[in-house]
């Protein structure tokens, strides 16, 4: 019996019982699937469970409660993660029964026999996981590199908490739950990940990049290391091979369908698709063609009216550019911070939603990404129609959504830059597109044009996948 471990909140049940299906998919073993969740769940896993069992009767399920409160003052640094994260930490109290089991985070994609994992030996070792992909390829993600390098006693052993083999019985025998939940209460920028790096580090074991590859780094838009712990080889394997391939980070495989291994995980999900869970799911999850589609829409919808922009910051700024590049004049900016308000941009003024919202027929577009729900929410509380707000977030891709989209996609990205970058008064749409290829194609850095774009987009970073 292989036991394996998740912690779940109840917004990740679909995403949970994927992760189940792609182990049972691959393995023969008889499985202990042990969910650890605060909230009552088994309404939920029930049904998802008998759609399994129709397909495999090699695993048991078993669903334990954590005491929520055990972790009501740590600190979340990153917003696509929940307080769940931290279960891992209670798994050598929670799992008495075994010595030895495996954790899996539910943003992942089994493509192996997981035994091979399982018998990984680790009896000298706490725990053995794969350092973090971030790490082996050198690009410094939300300033991990630095982290580590400052915070961390020993680089070479951070591992990435998504999949671990842990040996519970070393654990339980060094009282590690208690120094886990002592660092816990610190501050650790890398939540409970820090946590583990911090507390284990002296008995970490290693494992091959192929356990826990990160969807950035798969294909070949990003070189091979020269100095790592894993050889060429080993990496190549990882990239092209994946043993479990992690979505890690905020893009992932449910939320757009253009980021790589979505359609293998939506096929995977698909086993699931009599429930409500995967229908809600799917309707939220942006399609092939969905951000052409929006850009154009918002640029039809505001050409003509009167426009608002909310967030007086450089991606609104950057939003305003493209605007006018697109012939749209916005009436206003609109910010919630009173030290912006009556302040202006290309004599467009910045003022607060008492008076902007007075303003008739406005059409909403906000351009700050990560608290579009929240100004939504202001919006609609004050009064103003959900159909008159839009997002426009296309101007804030970060180099990291380029890694993650998918190849075949690339030339909708080209298109979308083409909209957004061309002034109409100047050339046509098709005509700049036509001169954007040629840019990129010839890459010269001594032109301009092609240096201004290349600094924005990073051509470089995707276009070679």
């Amino acid at each position: 019996m292989i036991p394996i471990v998740f912690g779940i909140d109840q917004s990740y049940i679909l995403q949970l019982f994927t992760v189940m299906y792609s182990v049972l998919k691959n393995t023969k073993s008889e499985i202990h699937f042990i969910v650890l969740s605060k909230d009552k769940i088994e309404a939920y896993t029930d049904e998802f469970a008998e759609i399994l069992s129709k397909t495999y009767d090699n695993f048991t399920l078993d669903i334990r409660r954590v005491q929520g409160e055990t972790f009501d003052n740590v600190q979340i640094f990153h917003k696509h993660l929940s307080m769940s994260s931290y279960f891992r930490l209670m798994i050598p109290e929670i799992v008495k029964e075994y010595d030895k089991c495996i954790y899996l985070d539910s943003d992942i994609m089994v493509n192996s026999d997981i035994q091979e994992l399982f018998y990984t030996d680790i009896d000298d070792y706490y725990l053995a996981g794969v350092q973090d992909c971030h790490l082996v390829f050198g690009n410094n993600y939300f300033g991990i590199k630095e982290h580590i390098k400052t915070n961390m006693p020993f680089v070479k052993t951070y591992v990435n908490a998504g999949v671990l083999v842990m040996n519970l019985k070393k654990l339980r025998d060094n009282n590690m739950t208690a120094e886990f939940l002592l660092q816990a209460k610190r501050k650790n920028r890398y939540e409970d990940q820090d946590v583990i790096n911090l507390c284990c580090y002296k008995a970490i074991k290693a494992l091959p990049i192929k356990f826990n590859m990160f969807q950035h780094y798969t294909g070949s838009a990003v070189e091979c290391p020269l100095n790592s712990i894993y050889t060429r080889s080993e990496i190549e394997i990882g990239r092209n091979e994946p043993a479990i391939l992690h979505f890690n980070s905020r893009y992932k495989p449910w939320e757009n369908r253009k980021y790589k291994s979505s359609d293998r995980w939506w096929e995977l999900a698909e086993s699931f698709r009599n429930t409500q869970d995967y229908h809600s799911v799917f309707r939220e999850c942006r399609k092939i063609g969905d951000d052409l589609r929006e850009v154009n829409h918002i640029f039809e919808v505001c050409s003509g009216k009167k426009v608002i922009l909310w967030g007086f910051t450089d991606q609104g700024r950057d939003v305003c550019d493209i605007f006018l590049r697109r012939g749209i004049m916005p009436y206003a900016f609109c910010d919630n911070d009173k030290k912006k308000q009556g302040e202006s941009y290309k004599g467009i003024p910045v003022l607060k939603l008492d008076f902007a919202r007075n303003q008739e027929e406005i059409i909403w577009v906000v351009t700050c990404k990560n608290a579009y729900q929240e100004v939504q929410k202001q919006l609609l509380d004050a009064g103003i129609e959900e159909a008159d707000i839009f997002h426009f977030t296309f101007n804030n891709r970060d180099k990291e959504e380029y890694f993650v989209i998918d190849p075949r996609y690339y030339e909708e990205e080209v298109q979308i830059i083409a909209l957004c970058e061309n002034d109409k008064a100047k050339m046509r749409d098709d005509e700049f597109l036509a001169c954007l290829r040629r840019l990129i194609e010839k890459a010269d850095m001594k032109d301009g044009m092609y240096e201004y774009l290349y600094r924005k987009y990073r051509f470089d970073l995707w276009l070679k996948a």
